[in-house]
């Protein structure tokens, strides 16, 4: 049960670290801990954010539409728009144009998500032969630069 490992609502709080490590994925399947999670409140924009860039890193792209619209419906915070433009740029070419214009405006007012790692989605877009992997490279080290 994810309620004995941590309390609920300080993970999805967290960045980073503990959503995408080996180490966390070890403790219990990312799927099953994060039903949960989401059952408790499916409207939480982190929450969806994080879990719609863990199916798009694994290639699940039609099931992670939903979870990345619910973010985006939600978000209420200029790092997390920032993550989910890039899932869109990386991975549905459809919105490839409106996420680059998206991500340029909100890296030109200052906004990043420090340390966030990208690292599994631009896999996932070069094996899916992404045209544009460098950029991505580039947008996703700007994006989790340290101000």
């Amino acid at each position: 049960n994810f309620g004995d490992f941590f309390p609920l609502g300080v993970v999805p709080a967290c960045n980073n670290s503990i959503w995408q490590t080996d180490f966390f994925l070890g403790l219990m399947s990312f799927s099953s801990m994060h039903a949960e999670v989401l059952a408790a409140d499916p409207d939480h924009a982190n929450n969806n954010g994080n879990y719609a860039g863990f199916l798009l890193a694994r290639g699940r792209t039609v099931e992670a539409n939903p979870y990345l619209e619910r973010a985006e419906k939600d978000v209420d915070n200029k790092d997390l728009q920032l993550e989910l433009h890039f899932y869109r740029l990386a991975h549905f070419p459809d919105t490839e144009q409106a996420s680059r214009r998206a991500i340029h405006d909100l890296l030109g007012q200052g906004e990043r998500s420090p340390k966030w790692d990208f690292s599994r989605n631009i896999e996932r877009a070069e094996e899916e032969g992404c045209s544009y992997v460098d950029e991505l490279r580039d947008v996703a080290q700007k994006i989790s630069e340290v101000p």
